[in-house]
């Protein structure tokens, strides 16, 4: 217990403190808005999720492999695609969300836009900085990407400002403030050729899992405002239980890709899948208190969905365990099979969301969406499995 705190404890601080200000933006919003404005606003969140996964081109799991020295210049060119694929982001989610929601605000659809775009760049820049080793630096940015924009929601909230505004106010210091973390890459760059080889298999991975955003999509044009906004509150809250999942994958990462000695590499694998078995385990166990503090925190408009704020935490429980066997794939350039297991899952999931939607039934679509998680955890268990052979 002592070694795993003394390896992931800095991570593990600033990860739940950033998950801890990410849920208190949520609940902010949810409160300072009606929960049909909180319902398109999910819904642009969702449209800013596919396109990360379009947009970031695979790039902020690929810098996760970078060397301390960078001396490919693979860093700065990330940084430098990553940084239009942002803008193209907010562009494409603006468009799209005033298109199918006409009668969305211009705060919203604006909040909307720019966060998506500050996901991918801020995404991309504390993966590079821990890809080189820079875990103090990077647990700041973990942090700060949280804390500013909740800081200038609340303020501007107290002034009479939409909720809104002061978010994505907050939302462009933090992204313009980064720069300076990675200011020194600028000029590290390698050819567009050599990192769409090296990032493409990545990319595939994370639109196949992005596309799964599609759920609160489909339950907002099927169901309603309503269900999609409780559907997508329940999963922003369940966030912080990926606070130790993604601090052990941040480490797991660097570290097998790095380790040559193949008895060295089953033991750290051995050691990592047991950490996610053990704390899916507690999640699953933990996940009826889901039912009752979300509707306490969200308020009494929530209560008739306490059980999708359950099942959320069952759906959390299986994601954990893809997220620890995904990354060991990852970490031995097996992205190209995480990718194929991915789409095979979203398509089957997805295609349960749609029914559930169609029929005007949320439990059916929730059930899709766990399903992809199952579904999921079966193909990589298996992969990893045969690559052990």
């Amino acid at each position: 217990m002592r070694s795993f705190i003394s390896q992931y404890g800095r991570l593990i601080i600033g990860r739940g403190g950033s998950a801890l200000l990410q849920a208190a933006t949520l609940v902010a919003l949810a409160r300072l808005s009606s929960i049909k404005d909180f319902g398109i606003y999910a819904t642009g969140v969702a449209l800013g999720a596919i396109c990360i996964g379009v947009f970031g081109a695979g790039l902020p799991t690929l810098v996760l492999r970078t060397e301390a020295r960078d001396s490919t210049g693979l860093a700065g060119s990330a940084l430098m695609i990553g940084a239009l694929g942002a803008g193209a982001t907010g562009g494409v989610v603006a468009v799209v969300l005033a298109l199918i929601v006409p009668a969305a605000p211009g705060s919203i659809i604006t909040a909307a836009a720019i966060f998506a775009a500050s996901e991918l760049w801020l995404n991309l820049v504390q993966n590079v900085l821990l890809g080189t080793q820079q875990e103090k630096l990077a647990t700041w940015i973990i942090v700060l990407r949280r804390a500013v924009p909740l800081a200038v929601l609340l303020l501007a909230a107290s002034v009479s400002w939409s909720s809104y505004e002061g978010f994505f106010l907050g939302s462009i210091l933090i992204s313009l403030g980064s720069l300076l973390a990675v200011w020194r890459f600028r000029r590290r760059v390698t050819t567009l050729r050599n990192l769409w080889t090296l990032a493409r298999h990545f990319w595939l991975a994370n639109i196949a899992s992005m596309f799964q955003q599609l759920d609160v999509i489909f339950i907002r044009q099927g169901i309603g405002n309503g269900p999609a906004a409780a559907y997508a509150a329940a999963f922003r809250l369940a966030s912080p239980i990926h606070i130790v999942t993604t601090a052990i994958t941040a480490k797991l990462v660097p570290a097998l890709a790095a380790e040559d000695d193949m008895a060295h590499r089953t033991v750290r694998q051995r050691k990592y899948m047991l950490t996610g078995v053990a704390y899916s385990v507690l999640v699953l166990v933990a996940s009826p208190a889901a039912g009752i503090i979300g509707p306490v925190l969200l308020g009494a408009q929530y209560e008739e969905y306490h059980w999708v704020f359950v099942l959320t935490l069952v759906n959390s429980a299986f994601s954990v365990l893809n997220q620890i066997q995904a990354a060991i794939l990852y970490a031995y350039g097996r992205a190209r099979v995480v990718a194929r297991a991915t789409i095979i899952s979203v398509v089957l999931g997805l295609a349960l969301v749609v029914v559930g939607a169609a029929i005007g039934s949320l439990i059916i679509a929730v059930a899709g969406t766990i399903s992809i998680q199952v579904i999921l955890v079966i193909c990589l268990a298996v992969l990893l499995r045969k690559g052990n052979r």
